[in-house]
């Protein structure tokens, strides 16, 4: 309700001039744009990772809400590369989606091992409507107050979730039996 209700929150006149304006080999704002890499890479392993484990090592829950984490994080690499790359509008718009697919499979993961397989994938399923629609809202409107909401509130989600159930991870997250298998 905040998300659509809420005050109107203006983006900065100067929300691109952070980006680092230095060059390096013809590459420009280089270090913002290479900042990105870690991203990439943590992404493609992590999706790698997920394939090489095998079907019945995780819940489908777990996987599916896994797969687009990692999926996010190369998407978040690609749209934050292109936004600092040239810093505009055009460009955030992009980054802000990829990172919208790494929320809802994180927020996704954080429900299926705390509550349950069949809430983290309507958890997942609401944000990947729900974000989209925040960054196209701040696109339209010029309002960062849903885009603020997602970005912020989920991660507020996955905190509570983590340090409500404590200690490790829940076994039903590892396979649909609730057994880890050796």
């Amino acid at each position: 309700a905040f998300a659509v209700w809420g005050p109107f929150l203006p983006a900065s006149a100067h929300q691109h001039d952070f980006a680092d304006q230095r060059g390096w080999h013809g590459l420009p704002c280089a270090l913002d744009v290479l900042s990105n890499l870690p991203f990439a890479v943590a992404g493609v392993w992590g999706l790698v990772w997920l394939r090489r484990l095998g079907a019945l090592r995780l819940c489908p829950a777990t996987r599916a809400t896994a797969a687009l984490f990692f999926g996010g994080l190369v998407l978040t690499a690609v749209g934050s590369g292109w936004y600092h790359w040239q810093p505009d509008d055009a460009g955030l718009l992009w980054d802000r989606l990829g990172m919208s697919v790494a929320f809802a499979g994180l927020l996704g993961l954080a429900v299926v091992g705390r509550i349950s397989p069949r809430a983290g994938l309507a958890t997942a399923l609401g944000l990947m409507v729900a974000a989209p629609a925040a960054v196209l809202a701040w696109a339209h409107t010029g309002n960062l107050t849903p885009w603020a909401v997602v970005q912020f509130g989920g991660m507020l989600v996955v905190l509570v979730a983590v340090a409500m159930a404590g200690g490790a991870w829940p076994r039903r997250a590892l396979n649909p039996a609730g057994r880890s298998r050796s």
